[in-house]
């Protein structure tokens, strides 16, 4: 039940932020239920990947953390090789890294959730690491069967590393772990032998990169906030990034953000200009008065941009 509301308001506000609609909404009335999908876990290496951090080869590389593209993706079979299909990233929220399990009396084993994995990604003995990025399989396929290429990323070595002065929360890390992923399904959509090594089967020419929708929770949800900014608007960020992210010459068409950790990113309030946005959140959750003081902002931030564009019009006007 949960799946399947959660799929339609994905389904529903994605076919409402872009031209996509039309399509959508035809898949929508075919009930795809019980359409046939391709599912594989991605893993690379873990590196200390300065794009990631944002930090340049001058420095330190003790400075740059261990981190690792790493996931899930979900694909409808027989998806059309016409560059038509839309793409979904899901980005989970902090949480340990590694797991145990217990014997309770008269229950059985239960997990027990503690501690977190080192450098090369492995927990203590007897302990395993927390794939939370599964979590999201449920919604993985039913997008899958919807018609829409979808990628759950593992965030476990993020999760792990420490804030840095001006990334607190490592949303920005985030952010930038989502782009990087976003660069490896490009990879994939364009050359069939790179998707066959990786995912063992053929993603080239599948991905319509013009219609990408992101949904981070918790810290997920600030990490997919930032990561449209850094493609869409990164005039909009006080921190000016090293690598052009717009080369990826993708558009991000709506955000989504669930219980997201309302915190100043990258020592300012973030907010999305362009792409569709929305927010769901608990009425107990600790963030909720950080979530009003977001609704301010946006309405500060579409007057300011409605102000700019009026002055420029009056400029235009008197020339």
């Amino acid at each position: 039940m949960i799946s399947s509301y959660i799929t339609r308001l994905f389904f529903i506000f994605i076919c409402h932020a872009g031209a996509l609609s039309a399509r959508s909404l035809k898949q929508s009335r075919q009930n795809r239920e019980d359409r046939p999908i391709h599912e594989a876990t991605y893993s690379y290496p873990i590196e200390r990947d300065p794009l990631v951090w944002n930090l340049g080869a001058t420095h330190n590389t003790g400075d740059i953390q261990p981190t690792q593209l790493q996931g899930r993706i979900y694909v409808p079979a027989g998806a059309p090789r016409d560059r038509s299909t839309p793409l979904v990233l899901l980005m989970p929220g902090r949480y340990e890294g590694c797991r145990t399990f217990v014997q309770i009396p008269n229950h059985g084993e239960f997990p027990a959730d503690m501690g977190t994995p080192d450098d090369e990604g492995r927990c203590e003995a007897g302990q395993e690491p927390i794939l939370t990025h599964r979590g999201f399989d449920y919604l993985g396929r039913s997008l899958a069967k919807q018609g829409y290429v979808t990628v759950s990323i593992d965030p476990l070595m993020i999760n792990r590393a420490s804030g840095t002065e001006l990334d607190t929360t490592l949303n920005a890390a985030r952010a930038r772990l989502i782009l990087r992923t976003l660069e490896k399904v490009r990879d994939w959509d364009s050359d069939s032998t790179r998707s066959m090594d990786v995912l063992k089967f053929d993603l080239s020419n599948t991905v319509d990169f013009s219609e990408i929708g992101l949904m981070g929770h918790s810290r997920g949800g600030g990490g997919v906030r930032l990561a449209a900014n850094m493609l869409m608007t990164p005039e909009r960020l006080p921190v000016r990034e090293l690598y052009d992210w717009g080369k990826l010459e993708c558009r991000i068409s709506g955000v989504i953000e669930v219980s997201p950790v309302w915190k100043r990113e990258l020592g300012v309030k973030t907010t999305v200009i362009g792409p569709a946005w929305a927010l769901v959140a608990a009425g107990c959750d600790d963030d909720l008065w950080g979530y009003r003081t977001l609704l301010i902002d946006v309405a500060m931030n579409l007057v300011d941009e409605k102000l700019q564009r009026f002055s420029t019009l009056q400029i235009d006007n008197h020339d």
